[in-house]
């Protein structure tokens, strides 16, 4: 007799879609175990742009739940390797001004929540009223709706790091150099 083993074939997408539906349902850390499977799967496959969008979708996902579970390390690393695969979107931005706000940086939040504002090309609800929240935090006049001025990008290059504290700088420089040494590996 011999036993016979059923291997799973999953998608990335797929992937995806359950580590959503866990998420709503507030299991945080099984949501990033699901984000975390799909996220192999698309390093050892070959990729697509659509795999590396829904890979930076399962990057910035995966984030928001190592946030809500206070693993800020690995939420940093998270939106470190959105912002280095995707440099133009700006969720990626959002997501590390969340994880560097966790940590007690605010200035550094607020910087990259402006980018964030300044990538998406519109108004954002959640964006423009974290950066309001922050700024009274800090004491900036941010009344009527008040802002920060937004930072000079230079492009789509991802090294908005020119207002930045020292600390938070070299972190992200550190953590998107790992990123592409792995984006390079698994192509």
């Amino acid at each position: 007799p011999q036993a016979s083993v059923v291997i799973m074939s999953v998608s990335l997408e797929e992937c995806k879609t359950l580590g959503n539906s866990l998420f709503s349902g507030g299991e945080f850390l099984k949501a990033a175990a699901a984000y975390t499977r799909g996220i192999k799967l698309q390093s050892s496959s070959g990729s697509s742009s659509s795999d590396a969008e829904i890979l930076s979708l399962c990057l910035s996902n995966r984030c928001l739940c190592f946030l809500r579970l206070s693993k800020l390390k690995q939420a940093f690393s998270d939106a470190s390797s959105v912002i280095s695969l995707r440099p133009s979107w700006h969720k990626g931005y959002f997501r590390l001004g969340s994880v560097l706000e966790a940590q007690g940086l605010l200035k550094d939040a607020l910087e990259q929540y402006t980018i964030s504002l300044e990538k998406a090309g519109e108004p954002l609800r959640e964006v423009s009223l974290k950066i309001r929240e922050i700024n009274k935090r800090l004491g900036n006049n941010a009344s009527g709706g008040a802002m920060a001025p937004a930072p000079e990008t230079g492009g789509d290059s991802g090294n908005n790091t020119a207002g930045m504290s020292r600390q938070a700088r070299r972190l992200i420089e550190k953590q998107q150099k790992k990123t592409k040494r792995r984006v390079g590996e698994a192509t």
